[in-house]
């Protein structure tokens, strides 16, 4: 739906304030009465509050016209407020946490405010601050401004899912939406958007928002300005935020402002020269229709170059240029190198992400090339969140599928995508078909308390891990096993359809490694020996059944044998430490003595042992040294004596 502006709205922002003053001149702590809203009315209660704290105001008239639309200019204007962004009173860092947004951001404001004539360029910095803090896509933009049956433009009024989706992020609520379960609540249910959809049933869960008499939520109907004072004053008590900080907002704070309004008009053209003088600056423009016209300039005037924070120096003759006029002065002024200049910010100048997902659609118009895709991530409680994101494509994205160069067109719906991003920016990406064969290398496979059998394996040095599918077919070296016997450091083809395995090949690898032993380990997973080498030092799972995990201890030589990266065999080296070994139960500790059992004796024996400020104590579990006070009672050790054969050069906690 468009919003169609009625000539007795289009006012500026002054005009508003101005009569905001005088209505609450009359009584400062009573709450603004209009015309059009009588306490008989539904939404009285919440359009006093939200009119009192200065979100949504009304008209010169005293009407606040409550059954007219809001559109999504005046919108992203009322969410920035309340998502923290100042026009007015900020401090130097909120000040270049906003320049640092539009910079990032401005590719998509300069294509579209190029693309159509109604892109109302008042808002482009409100709209880069929500971009910045993804309470806006790239993708939502392309709603803000449609064509009409009749060819012309006209400025989108804000749905009713849009606005559930932005004021839910807005709030910070965005996290408990995407984890919370969806059940069918409305009769038209289908016709809620994939993308609005867990925010549209979070806010009915909330006793926020609710269906018509029928039970249907009418998603795409417009949002009318009292259906949206009642969303926020609902929103913000439901989500105990203090309105005060918005009440206490200085005059010029802005609320929003008509496309159309009487004072703010946008004029684009070529820059011809700016004039400096000690009574007035001025900026030279030709007009599209030719014509040549100078306009005063504001003392406080933004001037920006390619979407960058400039002076009027940097401003060049024959750049095209698009300036926003208060009362036929120019207050801001945005301007291009070359018509044809590259938008692309570079990739150096923002911090990127890896992200990783499947492909759900792909869009190509006269502004840009987008990429939705399903990402998955994880939400602050560490639980999984799948949302689906927008990105646009930087000019000088990569694109490869396979491992070879591809084209845009290449891009397939369902293919799985890894890419790097910065912000909403994609400045390059990997693709690879859902059904594919994967080599990898086997790490650990684990069944979670549902029975899903997760298979984690590395690939090209990153770990993933996949579902297993419960009809998988798992052979290693040509005979059908259990997924429990994959070996750490199998070789794996894998036959994977997006994120499951339907087959496993599997093939050992047969090596050998020799070292000392520093830590032994053991726990639900199994037992653990490390051993170091010239080189470094590497822990080895023990295969069950095979080596006896308390043969080993802390400082032996020891030559292992590996299938895959596991332990089949292992050789105690008879070197200087190969001195006589036993294992037993604690029976007693005394002062300088460990009074055990002999579990190597023929008989189980109590046997004493001295111990002396040279002894190691070792627990195998942590690996790390203790205190013979530390020892616990009754617990199995296995000792190693000096020359003696009675005082313990090592004791370790099996």
């Amino acid at each position: 739906m468009f919003l169609h502006v009625k000539p007795h709205k289009i006012l500026s922002l002054y005009i508003v304030f101005v009569s905001l003053i005088f209505q609450f001149s009359v009584s400062v702590s009573a709450a603004p009465v209009f015309s059009d809203v009588d306490s008989s009315h539904w939404a009285f209660a919440s359009i006093s509050k939200i009119a009192d704290i200065g979100l949504i105001v009304g008209d010169s008239a005293g009407k606040y016209n409550p059954d007219d639309f809001i559109d999504k200019f005046e919108t992203a204007k009322i969410l920035a407020r309340v998502a923290g962004f100042k026009q007015i009173d900020y401090t130097e860092s909120e000040k270049s946490f906003y320049d640092k947004a539009y910079e990032k951001n401005r590719i998509y404001l300069n294509q579209y405010s190029k693309t159509y004539k109604k892109w109302n360029t008042t808002a482009d910095r409100q709209i880069a601050f929500l971009l910045e803090k993804e309470i806006l896509t790239p993708d939502d933009l392309k709603d803000f401004v449609g064509i009409k049956t009749d060819g012309t433009e006209g400025v989108r009024a804000l749905t009713k899912e849009d606005a559930a989706m932005f004021v839910t992020k807005t709030v910070g609520k965005k996290t408990e939406a995407l984890t919370k379960a969806l059940p069918v609540l409305y009769l038209d249910d289908t016709k809620v958007s994939a993308a609005a959809r867990p925010y549209v049933y979070y806010l009915k869960s909330a006793g926020v928002m609710h269906g018509d008499e029928s039970n249907s939520f009418n998603p795409k109907a417009a949002i009318t300005k009292a259906g949206m004072a009642d969303l926020l004053d609902k929103v913000f008590t439901y989500a105990g935020i203090d309105t005060k900080q918005f009440s206490e907002a200085e005059a010029e704070g802005e609320t929003f402002q008509s496309v159309e309004g009487e004072r703010v008009e946008t004029v684009s053209g070529t820059f011809v020269n700016y004039y400096e003088s000690a009574d007035m600056n001025a900026v030279q423009l030709i007009l599209g229709d030719g014509t040549k016209k100078i306009y005063k300039v504001s003392e406080n005037i933004t001037i920006f170059v390619n979407g960058f924070l400039k002076t009027a120096e940097d401003l060049q003759e024959g750049m095209k240029v698009s300036a926003v006029l208060e009362s036929n002065i120019i207050v801001d002024i945005k301007a291009d190198i070359l018509s044809g200049a590259n938008d692309t910010l570079a990739v150096a100048s923002a911090d990127t992400s890896t992200i990783n997902g499947i492909v759900l659609s792909v869009s190509e118009d006269s502004v840009a090339k987008t990429i939705a895709a399903e990402i998955k991530f994880k939400g602050v409680d560490g639980a999984e969140i799948t949302e689906v994101k927008s990105y646009l494509l930087s000019e000088k994205c990569v694109i490869t599928r396979n491992g070879e160069n591809a084209a845009f067109a290449d891009i397939q719906k369902g293919d799985i995508i890894s890419a790097e991003v910065s912000g909403t920016r994609m400045h390059s990406m990997s693709l690879t078909e859902k059904s594919r064969d994967i080599s990898a290398v086997f790490v650990k496979a684990q069944k979670n308390t549902n029975g899903v059998v997760y298979l984690t394996f590395s690939q090209s040095g990153k770990e993933k891990s996949y579902v297993l599918e419960n009809v998988a077919k798992v052979t290693r070296n040509g005979q059908e096993i259990a997924w429990q016997n994959l070996r750490i450091g199998d070789l794996l083809t894998l036959k994977c359809e997006y994120e499951r395995i339907s087959d496993v090949v599997a093939t050992s690898v047969k090596s050998q490694t020799s070292g000392k032993v520093t830590q032994i380990r053991m726990d639900k997973s199994g037992s653990y020996v490390t051993i170091s080498s010239e080189s470094s030092e590497t822990e080895y799972k023990i295969i069950p059944n095979r080596v006896d995990v308390r043969s080993f201890f802390i400082g032996s030589g020891v030559t292992l044998f590996l299938d895959s990266k596991e332990v089949e065999l292992a050789l105690i080296a008879d070197d200087a430490l190969g001195f006589p070994r036993f294992k037993g139960y604690i029976v007693s500790k005394r002062y300088s003595s460990i009074l055990m059992t002999n579990l190597n004796a023929k008989t189980p024996e109590n046997t004493e042992v001295s111990v002396n400020e040279n002894t190691v104590y070792t627990d195998s579990v942590t690996g790390k040294e203790i205190t013979y006070e530390q020892l616990p009672d009754k617990a199995l050790i296995y000792v190693v004596l000096d020359e003696s054969l009675k005082t313990a050069l090592y004791v370790t906690v099996l």
